[in-house]
């Protein structure tokens, strides 16, 4: 499960732009949503706790946590580059006072080769060179330690920056931005390929993934795009993470008499077909969940060697 310590973007802007700038307090110039205070830079206790909490229930349940630690959108905040050193020295003492070992620290959002737009030119999130010294300096701290968590940063295409992979522990590419070529808002088979002998010596984990380049997809036209690159990258020998980036964002259509924030469960009952759209969307994920159950064995439990 992918967590970020920046918010990302909340709410649907384009939809609802009150629940975007009123139901989450979305303020990038007063740093929120941002699990960093200034001044000095230090993490908010109110974040840390609830990260405690969902680092601690995945390792309960045997599952990992990739930590995103910043956000384009959130740039403005933290702004220079010695105070995202300073947020990288505290996330860094306070994982190694709790001792996580479920952990993969996703250092920036997008970044790098293919950077958002939302980074304007802050460094060192510009660059490939940039990023993959943000990952040395976040390897350098913990010279001193018997272990450190996996360390990279996510790129918002498939073809990862040389010098970023070659530093990171392991390849966070996106999958949103390919697959318009072919009409099925999926990567081809020769574009994961490629990937995947590109980055043949590391574990790859492509953690997003959503059908943008079909337009406004239909859950169930998401969920057939999502299922492709699903059997795609696993076949190849990679993994999948789903992004319902059109669907995901607190949905006007959600608004009920319990508000916001709404009840994320996945039920038996629950498809994309029938009831009430938020029933839809989480039938969609359980959708995609028993889609990776179907997939042969060899192909789900296939691992590639890694040093």
């Amino acid at each position: 499960m992918t967590v970020s310590m920046e918010g990302g973007n909340p709410g649907n802007p384009d939809s609802d732009p009150d629940i975007n700038q009123t139901g989450f307090g979305y303020d990038q110039a007063n740093g929120t949503p941002s699990a960093f205070s200034k001044g000095p830079v230090a993490i908010k206790a109110s974040w840390k706790a609830r990260l405690e909490q969902i680092i601690e229930a995945l390792n309960d349940k045997g599952m990992v946590c990739i930590l995103g630690l910043f956000y384009g959108r959130q740039s403005s905040w933290l702004d220079t580059q010695a105070n995202y050193e300073d947020a990288m020295d505290a996330v860094t003492a306070w994982l190694i006072a709790k001792g996580y070992r479920n952990v993969i620290v996703d250092l920036a959002n997008e970044c790098g080769e293919n950077p958002s737009s939302t980074w304007g030119s802050r460094a060192p999130w510009v660059t490939d060179s940039g990023v993959a010294g943000a990952i040395d300096y976040f390897k350098g701290l913990w010279a001193a330690e018997p272990w450190r968590p996996p360390v990279s940063a996510s790129d918002r295409r498939l073809d990862f920056g040389a010098l970023a992979g070659a530093a990171a522990d392991v390849i966070l590419p996106h999958a949103n931005l390919h697959g318009g070529a072919n009409g099925t808002g999926s990567p081809s088979t020769t574009q994961v390929n490629t990937l995947m002998s590109d980055w043949a010596d590391k574990p790859v984990v492509v953690n997003e993934d959503s059908p943008r380049e079909i337009g406004n997809p239909s859950l169930a036209d998401a969920l057939a795009a999502d299922e492709l690159t699903c059997t795609r990258l696993f076949d190849a020998g990679g993994s999948w993470g789903g992004f319902l980036s059109h669907h995901q964002r607190y949905h006007s259509d959600w608004a009920d008499a319990d508000g916001y924030p709404f009840e994320w469960r996945v039920r038996a009952t629950e498809d994309i077909t029938t009831g009430t759209y938020r029933e839809k969307a989480t039938g969609y994920t359980r959708g995609a969940l028993n889609h990776v159950d179907g997939l042969p064995a060899d192909c789900r439990r296939r691992p590639r060697r890694h040093p």
